[in-house]
């Protein structure tokens, strides 16, 4: 465990010692299955005695809370996101938010919202999120640019998970520099497809290859669910207060009593 070999050493020369150490909920980075891995762990360490009783060893009791944490922190990153997009009125801010926490939740160098044409083979960017290091991805783009492979695995509805794109089959031929705009090596990509129709898609995008996990897969599906209902809210809200404005500026023009029925037609009001 040389990536944690400063930690190890102090509670060495704790154990050694004679005292105790105790942590809960831990974060450590330890290198597993060949890639370096964010992991969190109770830790409880105590000396073991020698036959002239001093410490001549260190007894370490572990319980890793990785997938506790993980789902703890789900379910907080889903909470703010929810009070976040219920303040915005605007389509585009709703997001930009998501896009912004998703970005720095997942350490990415770029998020963004598409809205797709996939009748016109196109897709719209009205803005992304970026960490600065990254150019961004805005204006209308050609879906064939990523080519035939992925598109086809989007249109079907599934996210995509790209660890390499200079490596990956669904990228085999695609000129990644010029389609992604810029050094973009993992993506992650979940369409929203409703009714049979390619509608948008939330797309993540790292400068370096990148596994991506199943809880990061499970978080960007539900965010971009999510942020379409958000969307759908606050454009149904917006066509409801211009049929409104409409029908007050009709009142207004008019010199006629206008009333206002019920569905029931049980209350009358005069406007």
């Amino acid at each position: 465990w040389a990536e944690v070999a400063d930690f190890n050493r102090r509670v060495l020369e704790v154990g050694l010692s004679g005292g105790t150490l105790s942590f809960k909920d831990q974060e450590l980075t330890l290198f597993r299955n060949n890639a370096p891995e964010q992991v969190w762990m109770d830790l409880n360490y105590g000396p073991v005695l020698g036959d002239d009783d001093r410490p001549a060893g260190v007894l370490a009791i572990v319980v890793e809370t990785t997938e506790r944490v993980r789902a703890e922190q789900r379910q907080a990153f889903l909470y703010e996101l929810g009070e976040r997009q219920r303040e915005l009125a605007d389509a585009a801010e709703i997001t930009f938010v998501a896009a912004e926490m998703l970005g720095r939740s997942l350490g990415a160098d770029r998020v963004h919202w598409a809205e797709v044409q996939d009748a016109a083979g196109t897709f719209t960017v009205d803005r992304d999120w970026t960490n600065g290091e990254v150019p961004h991805l805005l204006g209308r783009h050609r879906l064939e640019a990523f080519g035939e492979a992925l598109i086809a695995e989007m249109r079907a509805g599934s996210a995509v998970a790209v660890e390499d794109a200079m490596a990956d089959r669904l990228t085999k031929g695609v000129d990644v520099g010029k389609a992604f705009e810029g050094s973009v090596r993992g993506a992650l990509a979940v369409p929203l497809v409703r009714s049979g129709q390619w509608r948008a898609a939330l797309c993540v995008h790292t400068r370096t290859p990148r596994p991506w996990r199943e809880d990061e897969r499970e978080l960007v599906t539900e965010v971009a669910e999510r942020t379409w209902a958000a969307v759908q809210r606050a454009e149904a809200e917006a066509r409801e207060r211009a049929s409104d404005a409409r029908f007050k500026a009709l009142v207004n023009a008019t010199s006629e009593v206008v009333f206002r029925m019920s569905p029931d037609w049980s209350e009358m009001r005069q406007l």
